[in-house]
């Protein structure tokens, strides 16, 4: 009688299991009827919901190839949406750091005994790309933009610079070939002087020499320094357009 009502109970318990085995099933049946009629009527917009629901309806019919196609194809549309707002993210990043930087600056210097007035843009102060050597450690050096009302000059300003190996006096200054490259531009020669008693460098050419900072975002300047070798100094550009327009308008040069 035991064993019988032992028995007895584990049919119960089976036939309970396959009953709700079948009800889940219909249950599971219904659902992926309901969502194959009502994934139609999602906003195409909301593409992570379309694509779980037809990665869900694929996955419970596998042999329906319009829902894996449909699945697939939201995947891409979801992975694009979030590499095109990664992209923007990185780039509102890169908008903020790059309006954070240093700008140039403008200045003037007015001569009393004269009358003159001279106006200068100037970049941010920089440093060699690799560090120097003892002595000169860290030198700062700048781009400056003069002008007067009948003059204008261009120079690479340092609060150091030691002798350039390439240089040659001429007429009492110093005259010195260095490598030039702006952007991605193909680097050139440019001529440099340097008067005996500054420690600016002054760039022949001015005009195309400010023509291209104007247009580039960065010139890098490689200058073969004594006992340093070849020195590499980066500067950045960015807002030396307004500054030098201005400055030309104060000098009455535009």
């Amino acid at each position: 009688m035991k064993t019988f009502s032992v028995l007895m109970l584990s049919v119960v318990v089976v036939m309970s299991v396959l009953v709700g085995i079948k009800l889940n099933g219909e249950l599971t049946e219904t659902r992926m009827r309901d969502l194959a009629q009502k994934v139609n009527n999602i906003d195409k917009s909301h593409l992570s919901e379309l694509h779980a629901s037809y990665k869900r309806l694929s996955n419970y019919y596998p042999d329906n190839q319009e829902y894996k196609k449909l699945a697939q194809r939201y995947e891409e549309k979801v992975q694009q949406r979030a590499a095109i707002a990664q992209a923007k993210k990185e780039a509102a990043e890169e908008n903020r750091r790059i309006a954070n930087l240093p700008r140039w600056e403008t200045s003037y210097t007015r001569y009393h005994m004269t009358g003159e007035v001279q106006h200068f843009a100037r970049s941010p102060a920089t440093t060699s790309i690799a560090p120097l050597s003892s002595p000169f450690g860290d030198v700062a050096t700048w781009i400056g933009v003069g002008c007067s009302s009948n003059k204008l000059w261009t120079y690479f300003g340092f609060d150091d610079l030691p002798n350039l190996t390439s240089s040659e006096q001429n007429s009492g200054n110093y005259v010195s070939y260095s490598n030039i490259k702006f952007d991605e531009q193909a680097s050139y020669q440019i001529k440099l002087t340097k008067d005996q008693d500054t420690k600016l460098l002054y760039v022949s050419k001015d005009e195309d020499f400010i023509n291209n900072v104007k247009q580039y975002n960065t010139v890098i300047l490689e200058m073969e320094w004594q006992t340093l070798g070849n020195i590499i100094f980066e500067y950045p550009l960015r807002g030396s357009t307004k500054a030098i327009n201005e400055i030309f308008d104060s000098c009455g040069l535009s």
